[in-house]
């Protein structure tokens, strides 16, 4: 959504320079996200990875950068084939 201390709104391509030193493919949709009631444009980030401390890190990253109080991560066992 936005950086918590200047409310100034991320864009597309920020988000995509800090995930791409980490991954080489993952998916970006934008989104309306909902904090404290309050609606807020958003990104929902998909990467497919068995590698959860690469996750963590990013994940860890994009908080300190971004200057965010947290960041929801998911995670699912799945069934691939490419």
């Amino acid at each position: 959504g936005h950086n918590n201390s200047t409310l100034k709104r991320f864009k597309e391509d920020k988000i995509n320079k800090i995930i791409s030193r980490y991954f080489k493919g993952y998916s970006i949709q934008q989104i309306t996200g909902y904090y404290e009631g309050i609606k807020e444009d958003s990104f929902k980030v998909e990467i497919i990875t068995n590698d959860r401390k690469k996750v963590d890190n990013l994940k860890s990253f994009l908080v300190s950068e971004l200057d965010q109080e947290s960041i929801l991560k998911t995670t699912a066992l799945l069934d691939i084939e490419f």
